[in-house]
C-alpha cells in the first residue's frame, strides 16, 4: 500500500521511469520495514515545492519517500539500490530518501 503525505503531493505526472517502479518500492519497503508499514510519498512532480535548480522531481524523473516511519532505514536504502540499479540514483536524506531516475 501507498499513501501520499497530503493533498499538495502530486504523482499524476511522473515518467514512467519512475512511475513504474513505486509499487515494487513500497512492496521492498513492506518486506523490511513489517506488513503493517505503508510507504509515504512526501514529493513527487509537484510545482509547489521548491527543489534544489536542476531537480528531477521537476521533469517527473523523482519521488521522495518518508524516513519517519521506518526502522531499517539502511537496509531500505540498500535494497531499493540494489533493485533500481546503476540508472538511478537513491539519496538518504534528513527526512526522506530520494529516488530519482538518472542515467549515466
Amino acid at each position: 500500500m501507498i499513501r501520499l503525505k497530503d493533498e499538495s503531493v502530486k504523482i499524476d505526472k511522473l515518467k514512467e521511469s519512475i512511475k513504474s517502479k513505486i509499487f515494487t518500492l513500497a512492496g521492498i519497503c513492506k518486506a523490511i520495514e513489517g506488513e503493517k508499514y505503508i510507504m509515504t510519498i512526501t514529493s513527487g512532480n509537484e510545482l509547489t515545492v521548491k527543489h534544489m535548480k536542476g531537480s528531477k522531481h521537476y521533469t517527473g524523473e523523482a519521488i521522495d519517500i518518508r524516513k519517519l516511519d521506518m526502522k531499517n532505514i539502511k537496509i531500505v536504502v540498500e535494497e531499493i539500490k540494489e533493485y533500481l540499479g546503476s540508472s538511478y540514483d537513491v539519496i538518504e536524506e534528513k527526512t526522506h530518501i530520494h529516488i530519482e531516475y538518472d542515467p549515466k
